[in-house]
């Protein structure tokens, strides 16, 4: 895997057939068993990622 193109950023242009990878944090107030348990039940919560394509603008939403 390549370094990190660039630090941590609020939006990010990702060239036509390049692809990336986004990580989430979790709240450190939960303990691993409370983890493990939201995610079994997915509740962990929800990832809305607002994505501009061309000039259309998208929001992608994936419960977790």
């Amino acid at each position: 895997m390549k370094d990190w193109i660039k630090p941590e950023v609020a939006r990010l242009r990702v060239a036509h057939g390049a692809t990336f990878r986004v990580w989430i944090g979790l709240n450190q107030s939960f303990t691993d068993d409370d983890l493990r348990r939201r995610d079994a039940q997915q509740r962990l919560g929800t990832l809305l990622l607002p994505v501009k394509i061309g000039s259309e603008y998208r929001e992608f939403t994936r419960q977790f």
